[in-house]
């Protein structure tokens, strides 16, 4: 009977130090627990604001000119009507011409485009942007494959009221498809050696 019990808590003492030698060496080393990650794409847009104004020159192709002789263009025989009528001339000559034309980039925003005309030339071109351009960022998740995992850990029973009856060392095998298998060995209070087999499926709840 001695010999049992001397069998039983040695068993029990080599149980739990070998699951306090498991604890210390996964701590503090052990890997948090990765939380299941649900397959999904997640789109992001964000917006890039452009607003500068910048000028360009414009070169100059060719001369076409189309002389069209109207009553205005005759030079009047009287001096002083002729004179007005250069004077005129070099009033339109001379005069500085603004245009200005907005272009509508759908819903992105604005291009200002302005042109100067003098004397009869596209003196300058101004373009004022002010629009912005999305950024669109595609985010796919895709959950790690399963993968086979093996856990050691013990056990130790008890009756009622509180009486150590039975100690245990086992190790459980987790397949690709969740199923568990586990192999324990134990010893009871009497100094015998207890064996077992399990076996686990998961169950899926629907939502």
């Amino acid at each position: 009977m001695i010999d049992r019990k001397t069998s039983f808590f040695t068993g029990i003492i080599l149980v739990l130090v070998f699951i306090i030698l498991l604890q210390r060496a996964c701590t503090p080393g052990c890997p948090e627990p990765t939380p299941p990650v649900k397959p999904g794409v997640e789109v992001d847009t964000a917006y890039k604001y452009i607003t500068r104004t910048e000028t360009k020159v414009v070169t100059r192709v060719k001369i076409d000119t189309e002389y069209v002789k109207e009553p205005w263009m005759i030079p009047d025989t009287n001096y002083d009507k002729l004179k007005k009528q250069y004077e005129d001339l070099v009033h339109l000559y001379a005069s500085k011409n603004i245009y200005r034309d907005t272009i509508i980039l759908d819903s992105l925003g604005i291009v200002v485009l302005t042109d100067t005309v003098r004397k009869n030339m596209l003196a300058l071109r101004t373009y004022s942007h002010n629009y912005k351009i999305p950024i669109i960022t595609v985010t796919k998740t895709i959950p790690l494959p399963p993968k086979r995992q093996v856990y050691i850990g013990g056990a130790v029973g008890a009756t009622y009221p509180v009486s150590v009856s039975s100690v245990q060392a086992g190790m459980l095998f987790k397949n690709k498809k969740d199923q568990i298998f586990g192999l324990g060995v134990g010893l009871d209070t009497r100094g015998v050696m207890t064996y077992s087999l399990s076996s686990y499926w998961k169950i899926s709840f629907k939502r």
